[in-house]
Parts: C-alpha cells; sequence; structure tokens
C-alpha cells in the first residue's frame, strides 16, 4: 500500500482517501471477486472489521494480512 494522494497501487491499493470510498474504488487495482462484489462504502466500523480479521469480514478476500488488534483510529487517521 502507499498513502500519499495519488501514490501507487502497489501489493494493496493507494489508501489515501479510502473512508467513504466505494469498496473495490481504485483503478487498475486486481480486486478480489469478493471485494468487487461487496458493495458499499468503507466506513469506519468495516475498517475496524478489516483490520481485525479481514478474512472474516469478507470471505474470499484475497488480503495476505492475517489481521492486526491495534487502535483503528491511529491507522486510518489519513486513510
Amino acid at each position: 500500500h502507499t498513502i500519499e494522494q495519488g501514490g501507487p497501487n502497489r501489493t494493496g491499493p493507494n489508501l489515501h482517501g479510502m473512508m467513504g470510498a466505494q469498496f473495490a474504488h481504485m483503478p487498475g487495482f486486481n480486486y478480489s471477486e469478493a471485494m468487487k462484489s461487496h458493495g458499499g462504502t468503507w466506513t469506519y466500523e468495516d475498517m475496524d472489521a478489516w483490520i481485525k480479521n479481514p478474512k472474516a469480514f469478507l470471505p474470499g478476500n484475497k488480503m495476505g494480512f492475517a489481521g492486526y488488534f491495534m487502535i483503528v483510529a491511529d491507522f486510518i487517521r489519513w486513510a
């Protein structure tokens, strides 16, 4: 991931401006079918669940991260 506005996608998509954005919204990133078909927009509650356990939040996603318990506000402050 990168976090700066206009930054490139890497293994994960660029995260700038993610809160309130549509799921699977970054052009050129190869999202999983699960993420593309999820629908809706990212909320703080969604991000909290995603960071803690991506596989439980959205079964079938390609996130190679098992989850991390932290204060979500610190992580998404810049998202």
